[in-house]
């Protein structure tokens, strides 16, 4: 509660803020410069951490990118290894290697070929490898089998197994 004597020095001051335009100093509504400063810096920071994370995004992207781009070479060279048409074909397929110039990366493909006689087959292994954008060595490694089967005979082997009959 406030006595008559404060209420008069309260009124007293009040007058004298008013004569002299020191009241919109002290009941001003709005931002103060500290408040202003303190909002800017938030701001920033938060720019800061989406713009360091939109950098990780665009580095791994690009990491995945890459990979893709890796097992497609590898799968394609499977593929190619597995389309002959001849047993002479099937028996030319050997161990090589090559380079390639792809989209996101220089690869280096490599495939090694491991004969076995009974039952005739081949083991295939496909190794696909490249230098990341961050400079360290990356590779993906595909693995198959294909049959020493004359193409001619696969289909007289359906016909064989089949439970319908013609």
């Amino acid at each position: 509660m406030v006595c008559p004597r404060q209420k008069h020095q309260l009124i007293a001051g009040e007058e004298l803020l008013m004569k002299t335009g020191l009241n919109t100093l002290f009941y001003s509504s709005g931002f103060t410069l500290l408040e202003a400063l303190f909002s800017v810096f938030v701001v920033g920071v938060a720019a800061l951490g989406l713009a360091s994370l939109q950098g990780t995004l665009m580095k791994a992207n690009t990491h995945s990118e890459q990979k893709y781009e890796a097992n497609v070479l590898a799968e394609d060279k499977l593929e190619t290894l597995r389309d002959f048409s001849t047993l002479t074909e099937y028996d030319g397929i050997i161990t090589g290697n090559d380079v390639i110039n792809g989209k996101t990366a220089v690869f280096t493909r490599s495939w090694i070929i491991a004969t076995s006689s009974l039952p005739s087959y081949k083991t295939i292994q496909i190794t696909v490898s490249w230098t990341s954008s961050e400079n360290t060595s990356e590779s993906a490694v595909l693995s198959s089998f294909i049959a020493g089967t004359d193409p001619k005979l696969s289909g007289k082997s359906i016909e064989l197994y089949s439970p319908i009959s013609p």
